[in-house]
């Protein structure tokens, strides 16, 4: 079976579709109130930055894995008898690893969409090339991610902003332009903070005391 450029991305695209089309299945009520945590998710990935990341992947995963911790329970209890507490804790370890798991992937696959784009429509990048280059794109966002994550997580709050204001029903352009203002700030205060770390003086270490001379008689 021979996969294009095309297929792939189609691939990455429905994978990540899945995802956001959830809040849209929600009733009314609960549809925007989902929006205002995902407006509190991107504030917080744009200000906090690599450790708001952690920390909500962190929680949302340990609660998913709680709540599937009862259909963990009727797999591990075919072999084995285990306390209730025990399994729901195991259920909260596999949840929060693989949140981090998924959101990698996540990641990973969407900077690959976005290049796979610029490089067909603005540098027309031939068709038979693209399929290296997103391979290329998503392997080294894979290992290059963590380090990266005091910038990728502002542009991620700008992506959250824009998506929960249009599934708040405003308009393209004011969703784009909140998602592009968060993003910016987010960077310059990372920016901001980093040089002010850099340019904060090293307290020299206390002078060694002389060893003292003792005269013998």
């Amino acid at each position: 079976m021979s996969f294009s450029a095309s297929t792939i991305v189609s691939i990455l695209e429905s994978y990540i579709l899945e995802y956001m089309n959830i809040p849209y299945t929600l009733p009314p009520n609960e549809r925007l109130f989902a929006f205002w945590v995902i407006i509190l998710i991107a504030t917080a990935f744009a200000f906090i930055g690599r450790r708001a990341y952690r920390y909500i992947l962190l929680i949302v995963g340990g609660i998913l894995g709680w709540f599937s911790s009862y259909f963990f329970a009727q797999f591990i209890l075919s072999f084995i008898v285990l306390p209730s507490w025990l399994i729901s804790i195991i259920g909260i370890l596999l949840g929060a690893s693989f949140m981090f798991f998924l959101a990698r992937i996540s990641i990973s696959a969407g900077i690959a969409i976005m290049v796979y784009y610029v490089a067909s429509t603005i540098f027309a990048v031939p068709t038979s090339d693209m399929l290296y280059i997103i391979a290329i794109v998503f392997i080294v966002s894979m290992f290059v991610y963590k380090r990266a994550l005091n910038y990728i997580a502002p542009i991620l709050g700008g992506i959250l902003l824009y998506y929960a204001m249009t599934g708040l029903g405003m308009n393209i352009y004011e969703s784009l332009g909140g998602g592009v203002v968060l993003a910016g700030l987010g960077i310059a205060l990372y920016r901001v903070v980093k040089s002010r770390t850099k340019t904060v003086p090293v307290p020299a270490a206390p002078p060694e005391k002389a060893p003292e001379t003792v005269i013998e008689t």
